[in-house]
């Protein structure tokens, strides 16, 4: 009930929430007074049924929940990629050879083409399954009725009303799921020709019908952030970050200070 104009020189974080819920109404309205709708579905057209300030809200959230798990996986991804010259070198070679033009300032290219690039999608992919930006169990309840199947795990019933969780930390960094380089960032993994079954073990984002509903965005996040990171820039690692990052298991994880430091030059 607070005016904006009183709050916001109070708090520069409160400006950018401000700004957040800007954009998202100001999204809202464009997609509202579109001459022509997409023909790729938006968070938009499930929201119909909603007040215009809580569609623009519903909107944000997507954009927000996510934050920190993206980033941290990016900034993972990063310095993997960074520290293994051979990927470095791969990757660089294939976003030039996809996109031989520089975008200008402003532009970006289409995700589908992004998706195209399977070198670039391998790195995304090895990427989300090293970060495991959330590590420990998320719980669930075992469900009961007649409309479900017993729970059977190692031949062993679990009883409906049960709380189970299980570790994507544990999943990902299994040899039995992923070999004895379990532990090593190996983009070439995701190439093969068994490939398509290793995303059955691939959980960063959960499964199920409680999976993360912001996955699908959370991915083209970080696809057009490597392209655009190393497409257009030679970068390195400082020397401080040469031997790894520091993390803190906050539930989501986090990098410690001093964080990832980068040597960047423009290409």
């Amino acid at each position: 009930m607070i005016p904006r104009k009183l709050i916001a020189p109070l708090s520069p974080g409160l400006r950018r929430v401000f700004a957040l819920a800007d954009e998202g109404m100001s999204s809202l309205k464009a997609y509202q007074t579109a001459e022509t709708k997409s023909e790729i579905p938006c968070v938009f057209d499930n929201l119909l049924h909603l007040p215009d300030q809580a569609a623009a809200s519903e909107a944000v959230i997507f954009l927000v929940a996510g934050s920190d798990t993206t980033a941290f996986t990016l900034v993972s991804a990063v310095w993997h990629i960074c520290h293994d010259r051979a990927v470095k070198r791969k990757l660089a070679d294939a976003l030039k050879q996809a996109f031989p033009e520089k975008q200008r300032e402003g532009e970006y290219p289409a995700l589908l083409d992004l998706e195209s690039i399977p070198y670039l999608v391998a790195c995304v992919k090895e990427g989300l399954r090293v970060a495991v930006a959330v590590p420990g169990r998320l719980p669930r309840v075992v469900p009961g009725g007649v409309a479900f199947e017993p729970l059977v795990v190692d031949g062993k019933v679990v009883p409906p009303g049960s709380i189970v969780g299980m570790s994507a930390y544990t999943m990902h960094t299994s040899e039995s799921l992923w070999g004895e380089n379990a532990q090593d960032f190996e983009p070439e993994r995701w190439l093969g020709g068994d490939a398509k079954g290793l995303d059955e073990n691939l959980v960063t984002f959960s499964k199920g019908a409680r999976n993360c509903a912001g996955q699908t965005l959370a991915q083209a996040e970080v696809i057009l952030a490597l392209f655009m990171l190393f497409r257009n820039f030679e970068i390195e690692l400082d020397a401080a970050s040469e031997k790894g990052i520091v993390t803190k298991d906050n539930f989501t994880q986090t990098v410690e200070e001093p964080g990832l430091l980068l040597r960047v030059r423009r290409v």
